[in-house]
């Protein structure tokens, strides 16, 4: 994939999760508890993706607007024939991940304490349009920080996660 950007490519992210891991925790988390499985493959594109030469995959302005490094991204590495997309970069201004339902996409950094596996898992959570819920962000509700869409920004998540019944029954309209 030809890009515009430095002549300079950022270095891998080494904090990306195995196939057999990734795979293997989404069905702990997701078919263990709500019945649905998954088939996780994997593509190495590096994608020399930093247009303002800052490091960083900037923050997109809404959920259904890719920034111009998310769509060269997206561009360079997309597999059309797969439900979900994944990307692991390097650095992000997001605290720990982003993602974005309407393109079944999800940006993961590699500067971060949680596992990989908890991150992705809980991304695909966004793009199953489960949304995050504790008491920062719907005050009110019970925040069980072993819960998957747990607003993890404020505490950390921590390994199992867990689905809310009302999760369950989303995911399995």
């Amino acid at each position: 994939c030809n890009t515009p950007a430095n002549s300079n490519n950022l270095p891998t992210p080494t904090h990306v999760p195995t196939i057999a891991s990734l795979q293997a925790y989404l069905n702990q988390v997701y078919g263990k508890q709500a019945n649905i499985f998954f088939t996780v493959t994997q593509s190495n594109k590096p994608v020399n993706y930093d247009l303002n030469r800052d490091g960083k995959v900037p923050d997109p302005p809404n959920p259904t607007v890719r920034t111009s490094e998310m769509q060269n991204i997206s561009d360079c590495a997309i597999n059309p024939f797969v439900d979900f997309n994944i990307y692991f970069v390097n650095e992000m201004n997001a605290p720990s991940a982003t993602s974005l339902p309407k393109f079944g996409e999800a940006w993961i950094q590699d500067i971060h304490a949680e596992s990989p596996e908890n991150i992705a898992a809980h991304e695909i959570g966004h793009l199953l349009n489960l949304v995050h819920y504790g008491s920062l962000v719907n005050p009110g509700t019970a925040a069980d920080k072993r819960q998957l869409m747990y607003f993890q920004t404020v505490i950390g998540f921590h390994d199992p996660c867990n689905l809310r019944k009302i999760e369950w029954d989303a995911l399995n309209q």
